[in-house]
């Protein structure tokens, strides 16, 4: 502004002094100048302080007292974090009716406080319930600069006695769509009780505890680069790269020829070999071969890549970069198995004449189709290689040994005997699946194998027989008896008999977590022939839609019964047990004095005792008939101190090798505790005959973690995930959470990484209602957001135009009127008018409003020497403001 003008429009203003009308246009006049010069912030500041004594120096007895809030960021430096909230000392303002205003220079906070007519700032004592009713919560927070223009603070020397109102704002700054608010997240995670759980996450949840086991293993198979090949060709280089692997050699990726279906299979172990060492987990594949195999997830359970749908005509460029990754625990010594008893399954195959091929479908797809054949296949390859596979899905309960088959397919099979051992087939010369056979006529095939149990004890089998009362009995009255026991005892409650007219049928719900796995059901010869059926025994998937004839006649039900066999569940979670012994002198003799006396005091390790002689250390473990523990303890875990103080061959030992350990007794000196850790799982196999109840979540919290993105203005949803998935990933017990865009940016979801923590843990955001609505949350309960429940949420990726554009003025010094629906100490609704900033985008503020109609308003109490002033969107959280410059003055109505 040249000097002149500013010269000749302050002698038209003081003037005018007692010409209100044209003293209002004058000032309106400079107030448009200064907003047409906002570019140069050094003028900003100087016309900004002339304008306020122009003001002040204006002598019109009518004109109200002022009181002026001016707030200043400089982007260049940054400016330090203020405290939430600041209260300004000023000097004292008198008010007299009638009388003149005194001179009130802008209150300025700058980084060491306010300097103008009074010394210092002080810090605030500004309680939040002075603030309750302004519609969004007390204090304000820095912002990207750590300043928040959106809130200001003034102590006066005496009470306002007058109702007060806003007389003008100016502002000059920009603004951004996620604020200091928004861009704090918690997130809340919860263990879900073991009694919602399926056995299928339990499984999960214990594999990713034996990954956190001693002696994890991994082995990186990398592809050689390839020209464009097919499905199976891809699968036969991989299979030849795993060949090459010793603890690998049993495995084979294969592809269905029927049904398409790809998975990673196993040949049957060669009698006397010897095992490969180690108990393979999870199978990670890179990025590109997920998408070729249309993988669910990047990560899976061995146990998972089992007959997964494929598109085998599918064709692949290997650039020599694509991974698969296999994860496993060292376990040199072989799975204890408990054979339950035998187990059969018949095949009959189609009569005429059909090639190998054919003949082969057709057993493989009869396989498939049964839940407990479906962990065996049989391939055979162009060249007239014939090759038996198993699963390791059903390695729990199942394991196959032998065929048997009947004298017309001794040719097909090259045998000359009945019993064939499957572990012949492994990669056996057969001959061309092209070829013809002619299969006769009632010919059979037998599945042999046996019921296991792997590192279960013998009481974990479980048989419960329920015998029916000393009466009479009828079909209605049989089935509703056994009814009324299977739903009052915890371990059958989920087994029901349904009597549908003459259909009969088992119906199974989901089990409660400690009830046995049933698989078997025995009839005794009387409801045998009531049921129609034709065997003692059943699976008990198999008690479906079973005809039954109508009967009216009565039985005696003494000696009857029908008999449930199964196992028992075992549900292991980790556990420690630890002996802290303190500072001290010590002989290696007393200290294992002390630690068995330790071990005997607790039930769950008093069968656990260290024995040394004068050459040898050793554990034993002697369990009593009577005992039966819930822990199975598994390593011994020592720091390296201990390790060398010990003689110890490493820091962690299995207690099974915990024996023969070399040993001489001396003493020795601890200056800190020394700890000795028990580590292993515990087995809650809980009372076996337990009433059903109601059950209630415990909601135990397993973490807590608060992430937070940087405040600023994000142009797209994009950008915005990017910032919160690269702070996601950054804590540990958060990393397996990202979100997701699809290729239009149109909708976003939770990823479907392969994680057992998603699962087995409730996991619960907690977001600001501006963030809720950028990402398209609005319809869920924000404080607690059901993680898993964000799928395929509609969303915009441009979200630029999510800067709110009506700020909020509350001040705490009004009495409250009535907002919309709700009581609130509103002090004027501000529409903000954007303009472009250097990018073009609509987010520069350099706008001034002075009101001619000044709404004024009582103060809130008799005596009031506080006053504090917030802006707020239409969230209710503070407006976000950049750095920059806010002018309020607040008009004092005299009496």
């Amino acid at each position: 502004m040249p000097s002149d003008l500013l010269e000749k429009l302050t002698k038209k203003i003081r003037g005018s002094a007692h010409k209100p009308t044209k003293f209002e246009i004058l000032q309106n006049e400079l107030a448009q100048i200064l907003q047409s010069s906002l570019d140069d912030y050094t003028k900003v500041l100087e016309y900004s302080r002339i304008l306020k004594e122009l003001i002040n120096e204006a002598n019109y007895m009518n004109e109200p007292s002022k009181i002026s809030f001016y707030r200043e960021q400089s982007t260049n430096p940054p400016l330090p974090p203020l405290p939430q909230t600041t209260q300004i000392q000023t000097t004292p303002i008198q008010v007299t009716p009638g009388g003149t205003p005194p001179h009130t220079p802008p209150i300025r906070i700058t980084p060491s406080g306010a300097q103008f007519g009074s010394p210092f700032v002080t810090p605030s004592n500004f309680q939040p319930s002075d603030f309750a009713g302004f519609g969004g919560p007390s204090g304000t927070s820095p912002g990207p600069s750590g300043v928040q223009l959106g809130g200001l603070g003034a102590q006066l020397g005496s009470p306002l006695p007058t109702p007060l109102g806003l007389e003008s704002i100016l502002i000059n700054s920009s603004s951004y769509n996620v604020g200091v608010h928004d861009s704090n997240i918690e997130i809340s995670r919860y263990s879900i009780d073991e009694w919602l759980l399926s056995d299928r996450l339990l499984s999960m949840r214990q594999l990713e505890l034996d990954l956190k086991k001693p002696g994890k293993v991994q082995i990186k198979i990398t592809l050689e680069k390839q020209n464009e090949i097919s499905m199976e060709e891809l699968i036969d280089h991989i299979n030849n790269l795993l060949n090459n692997e010793h603890t690998l050699n049993l495995y084979r990726f294969v592809l269905g020829t029927r049904h398409g279906d790809f998975g990673l299979w196993r040949y049957f172990k060669k009698d006397g070999d010897t095992p490969g060492g180690v108990d393979w987990k999870t199978v990670e594949f890179s990025p590109k071969l997920v998408d070729y195999f249309d993988l669910p997830h990047n990560i899976l359970p061995v146990d998972d890549i089992f007959r997964i749908l494929v598109n085998r005509n599918k064709r692949i460029k290997v650039a020599g970069t694509e991974e698969i990754i296999f994860t496993g625990i060292k376990n040199d010594k072989p799975m204890d198995i408990m054979p339950i008893g035998p187990f059969q399954r018949s095949y009959v195959p189609s009569a005429g004449r059909q090639t190998i091929q054919k003949f082969f479908d057709d057993l493989n797809t009869y396989l498939r189709n049964n839940p407990y054949t479906e962990n065996l296949y049989f391939r055979i390859a162009e060249n007239g290689y014939l090759s038996a596979f198993n699963h390791s899905s059903l390695d729990r309960v199942l394991t196959w040994d032998f065929i048997y088959i009947s004298e017309g397919l001794f040719s097909l099979f090259q045998t000359k005997e009945n019993k064939i051992k499957l572990n012949t087939y492994t990669v056996s010369h057969f001959a061309n699946p092209k070829l013809e056979v002619d299969i006769p006529e009632n010919q059979i095939i037998v599945l042999n194998g046996i019921h296991v149990q792997l590192n279960l004890s013998q009481e974990a089998f479980r048989r419960l027989k329920i015998p029916l009362l000393n009466k009479k009995y009828n079909l209605k009255s049989t089935v509703e008896y056994l009814n009324q026991m299977l739903s009052e005892n915890y371990n059958t409650a989920h087994i029901q008999f349904k009597l549908n007219k003459n259909k009969l049928s088992l119906d199974i719900q989901s089990k409660f977590k400690e009830a046995p796995n049933w698989s078997t059901i025995e009839f005794s010869d009387t409801l045998k022939g009531l049921f129609n059926l034709h065997d003692q025994a059943y699976e008990l998937h198999e008690i479906y839609n079973k005809t039954v004839p109508s009967r009216k006649e009565v039985f005696d039900g003494n000696d009857e019964y029908i008999e449930l066999i199964g196992l028992l569940s075992k549900i292991n979670v980790p556990v420690v047990d630890n002996f802290v012994l303190k500072p001290g002198n010590y002989s290696k003799d007393k200290f294992f004095s002390l630690y068995n006396q330790h071990l005997k005091s607790k039930l769950s390790t008093r069968h656990l005792k260290f024995r040394t002689t004068d050459r040898s250390l050793s554990l034993t473990i002697d369990t009593p008939v009577e005992y039966e523990a819930m822990e199975n303890w598994e390593f011994i875990k020592v720091n390296p101190v201990i390790k060398n103080a010990f003689s110890l061959p490493s820091e962690v030992i299995r207690l099974d090798e915990f024996k023969n350990i070399p040993y001489i007794n001396s003493d020795f000196h601890i200056a800190t505790n020394m700890i000795w850790s028990l580590i292993g799982s515990q087995n809650r196999t809980i009372l076996q005959n337990r009433k059903t109840g109601d059950q209630t979540e415990s909601n135990v919290l397993y973490s807590s973690t608060k992430i937070r993105i940087q405040p600023t203005l994000y142009k797209t949803v994009r950008e915005l995930v990017a910032a919160l998935n690269i702070e996601l990933k950054k804590n540990k017990d958060v990393n397996d959470l990202q979100f997701e865009l699809n290729y239009g940016y149109t909708n976003i979801s939770l990823n479907s990484e392969y994680t057992a923590n998603r699962l087995w843990l409730k996991t619960e955001l907690k977001i600001s209602p501006g963030l809720a609505e950028i990402l398209g949350l609005r319809n869920f309960n924000i404080d607690k957001i059901n993680m898993n429940d964000i799928k395929h949420i509609p969303i915009e990726n441009n979200i630029v135009d999510t800067i709110p554009s009506i700020a909020y003025i509350y001040c705490s010094a009004i009495d409250h009127s009535i907002v919309g629906d709700i009581n609130a100490k509103l002090l004027r609704v501000l529409r903000i008018q954007y303009l472009p900033g250097l990018q073009k985008i609509a987010n520069v503020i350099n706008q001034s409003n002075y009101f001619n109609k000044i709404n004024y308003y009582n103060v809130s109490t008799s005596y009031l020497d506080t006053i504090s002033i917030k802006i707020l969107d239409q969230s209710g959280q503070p407006f976000p403001l950049t750095s920059g410059s806010l002018i309020l003055v607040l008009s004092l109505q005299e009496l």
